[in-house]
């Protein structure tokens, strides 16, 4: 009676575990039914459990898989949540990818890979941008207000032009307004801009500001583009 009661668990932990395999869903109650319905033959020295540990091995590979997706989703997203370590992500999610393809969860792949070419338009604008920002561009010389003195041709002496310049000098700390954000770099950029023309109409200019307004003006280009890539 407990060998029969021991195969008749056995052929509902297949029947399940088929099920499983056939809907592509509910790995790991299959996998518990099987494992035990396994623990039990081998209790009762019944060898007839290769069908049973077949099943078992794919779903555990399949839900090792489900699993490793998971992470590489939830990774992805973290990624483009927080703008940061897309590389990593990127990584992890195609490994995941091939693994899941391998298995047949192909519903969850298509998913994934929308995610994954998200994360790669994320990425390739985010390289760009370090890529643009590494390019240091020279500051321009300082200009003085002396003036220059040159040999006049008809009295053959020096004589000394008078000509004003425009002097170089650190402007004062543009107040950012509190509704600026990394999202929306546009009232920064109008601060700045506002604080560099009223130092050129008094004949000074700050090339660390203009410096900064590059930047923002940088910045500004590579968010509109990752938000076009990633509303298509």
């Amino acid at each position: 009676q407990t060998v029969e009661r021991a195969k008749e668990q056995m052929a509902r932990a297949l029947i399940q575990g088929n099920a499983s395999l056939t809907a592509v869903s509910g790995e790991e109650d299959a996998i518990h039914d099987l494992e035990i319905a396994i623990s039990v033959f081998n209790n009762l020295d019944i060898s007839n459990t290769d069908e049973a540990r077949h099943q078992l091995q794919l779903l555990s590979a399949r839900l090792q898989a489900r699993n490793a997706l998971q992470r590489g989703m939830e990774m992805a997203n973290t990624s483009l949540h927080t703008r940061t370590g897309e590389d990593e992500a990127i990584d992890a999610l195609n490994a995941s990818i091939v693994e899941a393809e391998r298995v047949g969860l192909g519903a969850d792949v298509a998913i994934a890979n929308e995610t994954l070419q998200r994360v790669e338009v994320f990425a390739a604008v985010d390289h760009q941008l370090e890529e643009a920002l590494a390019q240091t561009t020279p500051e321009p010389p300082t200009t003085t207000t002396m003036a220059p003195e040159v040999a006049d041709p008809e009295v053959g002496v020096n004589v000394t032009f008078n000509r004003t310049g425009v002097q170089a000098a650190d402007l004062p700390e543009v107040a950012v307004p509190p509704a600026d954000s990394s999202d929306n770099y546009t009232d920064h950029i109008n601060a700045l801009e506002h604080a560099i023309e009223e130092g050129r109409e008094v004949g000074v200019v700050d090339p660390r500001m203009e410096r900064e307004i590059r930047q923002l003006h940088t910045r500004q280009s590579a968010h509109d583009m990752l938000e076009a890539a990633i509303a298509q």
